[in-house]
């Protein structure tokens, strides 16, 4: 279809510290050159391109420079070098209420932003409706948006993003603030405006999960460079590993007679990983330094969510199973036949014990991200929040005897 945008060595340098008028007329004359420990970049060099029709993922830690990226191709702000080449108009959700007046009705913001977008007020006034139900906030359309909760900013600001046809859409974390119903109707929206109307979307969020069932192709942003640019999985498998800790900084308890010296996780196709499909096996294995011999071993792994809920726990008690640790090196195997957990982040967590004591404690030992498996058309994928994936179970019908 042809390229909707292209970014070319794009650069951004802020200045630190406060920039106060006596400070300022006192180094007017001196160049950046002469001051090199007062500017920062947030990006540096990056380049990109984004085909018609794709949904471009966007990820990275805080501070990689994705919201400097998303504000300089929103024209915010300008870039200190490089260029941005756009086909077609470009519509920003950045953060809640992105373009909205808080002293203007949720009507007149719907107009407003149809105007920023270059649309008619008759061509507004068509899509009104649509977008009004979209949000769900009919019975406040009249209302200053300054009283609209955050839920009902977000709600009528991705509405009015993505019904006012614009051709390219850049989506930020915003989605966040909506509940799950919401969501989903943002994700199945997205997924029509690009398939069906060939709008470009570039989506930002450090959900992966949203990221791989939305986006066939991901970039990532680390300290203001890009570091990887391909298929979602690929780029995921990049983040997911690049941030894991290493051994000497991982936070551990307990008597520490033995200790965690590395992990890996595999697929179901026995190769290391970081993304594991719902229902398919994967493996987890642990290799322990033991300082000593020890006796009655437990070995246990905490599968908890972003919010540091336990989700799920696999512990050998479970299985009445206690091991033996020699001095030197032991290594534990733990493999699940299925996945179990609904597409989402989780962050792993390590238990070691011995005669009933805490030999060791690790968290934050790895994350890991459960990936929808494939659907049949017209089938609902599973989401977070469903409790736990069990496809063992047998749903029948049974017609009463007549």
């Amino acid at each position: 279809m042809g390229a909707a945008l292209f970014v070319d060595n794009l650069s951004k340098e802020y200045r630190l510290g406060q920039q106060n008028a006596r400070r300022w007329l006192g180094n007017a004359m001196l160049s950046a050159k002469q001051n090199p420990e007062t500017l920062i970049k947030a990006l540096d060099g990056v380049s990109f391109g984004v085909e018609q029709g794709e949904v471009l993922g966007i990820m990275g830690r805080n501070g990689a420079g994705k919201s400097t990226l998303l504000k300089l191709l929103s024209r915010i702000t300008a870039p200190s070098s490089g260029q941005i080449k756009q086909k077609g108009r470009m519509a920003s959700l950045l953060e809640v209420g992105t373009g909205f007046h808080p002293d203007l009705t949720g009507r007149e913001n719907v107009f407003l932003n149809g105007a920023i977008l270059g649309m008619r007020k008759a061509e507004v006034r068509q899509r009104l409706d649509e977008i009004v139900d979209f949000a769900g906030v009919s019975a406040f359309l009249d209302t200053p948006v300054k009283r609209y909760s955050s839920g009902m900013y977000v709600r009528l600001a991705f509405a009015v993003a993505a019904h006012l046809d614009p051709e390219i859409l850049i989506i930020d974390e915003v989605l966040a603030v909506g509940d799950a119903e919401f969501q989903k109707k943002c994700v199945d929206k997205m997924k029509s405006a690009s398939a069906g109307q060939g709008k470009t979307i570039l989506f930002v969020s450090h959900n992966l999960a949203f990221v791989q069932a939305l986006c066939p192709r991901a970039i990532l942003l680390e300290k203001g460079q890009l570091k990887a640019d391909g298929p979602t999985a690929d780029v995921i498998q990049h983040y997911i590993q690049g941030g894991q800790s290493a051994q000497s900084s991982l936070t551990r308890k307990g008597t520490l007679q033995a200790e965690l010296h590395s992990r890996q996780m595999y697929n179901e196709h026995g190769q290391p990983a970081a993304l594991i499909q719902q229902g398919q096996p994967c493996s987890f294995v642990l290799e322990y330094h033991a300082k000593q011999s020890l006796e009655q071993v437990g070995v246990a792994l905490g599968f908890n969510d972003m919010g540091g809920q336990r989700i799920l726990s696999v512990w050998s008690e479970f299985q009445q199973q206690r091991f033996s640790f020699k001095p030197g090196m032991n290594t534990i195997r733990i493999t699940l036949p299925a996945m179990k957990l609904m597409p989402a982040n989780y962050t792993l967590i390590s238990y070691l014990t011995s005669n009933g004591l805490v030999v060791e404690e690790v968290e934050d030992v790895q994350q890991l991200l459960v990936v929808a498996p494939a659907l049949k058309e017209g089938f609902a994928a599973p989401s977070l929040n469903q409790g736990v994936f069990n496809d063992e179970a047998t749903i029948l019908l049974e017609t009463p005897n007549t």
